[in-house]
């Protein structure tokens, strides 16, 4: 009953809903914001509102850190745990987050509207792997294949497929197209990353905007990565 957890998506989205549905199960408060997301509104309703958790995906992390790192540090010894959902953050911005919020609990998770929460990643919990979007959750299968769909040794980029109980039912009135993308129960997400040894997932980019460079394929995202410091 004391969990009071600002969601910063929207209520129609498959993650904002899922952040209800698990605090309602435990028997407590959401806080969410109208129209269109405001970090600054969003800082306000957190005190406001004396949340003690926050949920969000990286652009709303990314928002806070770069433009209203000084409120969110006032805010910082206040919370219990960060979500952060969607696309992966870079290890800077986690450590960051580490690195203000030391008694706060960090997860990182990975998935798509199809397929919610195929990893997830306690960050700072285990030793060098921070990069990483986690392993994969209870009931959940991932896996890295080549354009054969076949298995892609430890540490070798491929296509990440899920399959599990966290797949959907498949596109209302479009099952040519589900059927296109899910095959003998896998899913195929259309993103890049790699599995360690330790079966960490990470991800590099898109399996369909990568540059070929000199017969090299690179991802957009690296490059962005290697600018954003500039």
């Amino acid at each position: 009953p004391e969990i009071v957890e600002y969601v910063a998506s929207p209520l129609d989205t498959a993650f904002g809903f899922g952040r209800c549905r698990v605090i309602f199960h435990m028997g407590g408060t959401v806080v969410f914001d109208d129209g269109i997301l405001n970090p600054a509104k969003m800082l306000v309703s957190i005190k406001q509102h004396h949340c003690n958790a926050i949920a969000g995906d990286s652009a709303i992390c990314i928002l806070l850190l770069k433009y209203f790192k000084k409120h969110l540090e006032a805010l910082a010894d206040k919370f219990r745990w960060i979500k952060i959902a969607s696309q992966p953050l870079t290890a800077g911005y986690k450590e960051m987050l580490l690195n203000m919020m030391p008694h706060a609990k960090i997860f990182m998770n990975y998935g798509l509207t199809e397929a919610m929460r195929c990893t997830i990643n306690h960050i700072g919990a285990v030793k060098g792997k921070i990069e990483s979007t986690g392993r994969a959750c209870p009931g959940v299968q991932v896996m890295a294949v080549d354009d054969s769909d076949r298995a892609v040794p430890h540490s070798h980029v491929g296509e990440i497929k899920v399959k599990g109980v966290n797949l959907a039912y498949g596109y209302w009135g479009k099952k040519e197209l589900w059927n296109a993308v899910c095959r003998d129960g896998w899913f195929h997400t259309g993103d890049l990353g790699y599995i360690d040894g330790d079966g960490y997932l990470y991800i590099v980019g898109r399996k369909d905007d990568l540059v070929n460079i000199g017969g090299r394929k690179v991802a957009p995202d690296e490059v962005e990565e290697l600018i954003a410091p500039h």
